[in-house]
């Protein structure tokens, strides 16, 4: 069953929560719950998330602004464009900031989508903040539990924190971009088979760290510190 058009209150409820913090968790779940949704209902595509091909990132992300409420196709001079509506339009048209971030928060919740939908996993919300609830027997496999919210911290009997980074870098992996985990559960793999293997890596790891926002913490800079070294060794 096709969806209905995007509601009105639904591209409202986003601009609120962008304005007052764009990376709010309710915010963020909002819109992974609304894509996984036109993925299942509609079978929207998300591939242009991890091709790093800034034209096909972008018709996926006017694609998905539409779904949002943010965005709609409207005729003008006899052609038809894609414009924001009119409360949107009223924030982000003169905002470049705001546009660019907004951007970026898209591909990233529509990675954390695509992962949600290769495990097959339940996505709601808690009453509370909002925040984006994952469970089934995928979410299991890769986290420990079978249900995990993504605004929680590491606890015991979890294989690794639940985050958004951690959901793109699932996503990343089941599309042959990294390996799959060993035993070492801390973090990716990085054995290389070959050259496709590294170069594939190293592009995640680009992509993984362009996503940090603000001061590293003390685990980001230890491990950014660690991948300097590696590169040092290796390269000079």
């Amino acid at each position: 069953m096709a969806r209905k058009p995007p509601k009105r209150e639904i591209g409202d409820e986003i601009l609120d929560a962008f304005k007052s913090n764009s990376k709010s968790y309710r915010m963020l779940g909002l819109i992974t719950r609304e894509i996984i949704d036109a993925v299942r209902t509609d079978g929207i595509q998300l591939n242009a998330a991890f091709e790093g091909n800034r034209t096909s990132q972008k018709a996926l992300n006017d694609r998905l602004s539409i779904i949002l409420g943010v965005k709609c196709e409207k005729r003008l001079n006899g052609k038809l464009k894609i414009v924001y509506t009119n409360s949107a339009a009223q924030f982000f048209e003169h905002n470049g900031t705001a546009r660019t971030n907004f951007a970026h928060m898209l591909k990233k919740c529509a990675r954390a989508a695509a992962a949600v939908i290769d495990m097959n996993a339940e996505a709601t919300k808690t009453e509370v903040s909002g925040a984006l609830i994952i469970s089934g027997p995928g979410v299991e496999t890769e986290f420990g539990r079978k249900t995990v919210t993504l605004n929680e911290k590491l606890i015991e009997g979890m294989t690794q924190k639940p985050s958004y980074a951690a959901l793109a870098a699932i996503a990343l992996r089941n599309r042959g971009v990294v390996p799959e985990r060993g035993s070492n559960t801390r973090g990716i793999g990085a054995i290389a088979s070959d050259d496709t293997n590294l170069e594939n890596q190293c592009r995640a790891l680009v992509i993984l760290i362009r996503e940090i926002s603000g001061v590293p913490t003390r685990r980001q800079n230890d491990a950014l510190k660690a991948v300097r070294l590696a590169i040092s060794e290796v390269i000079g």
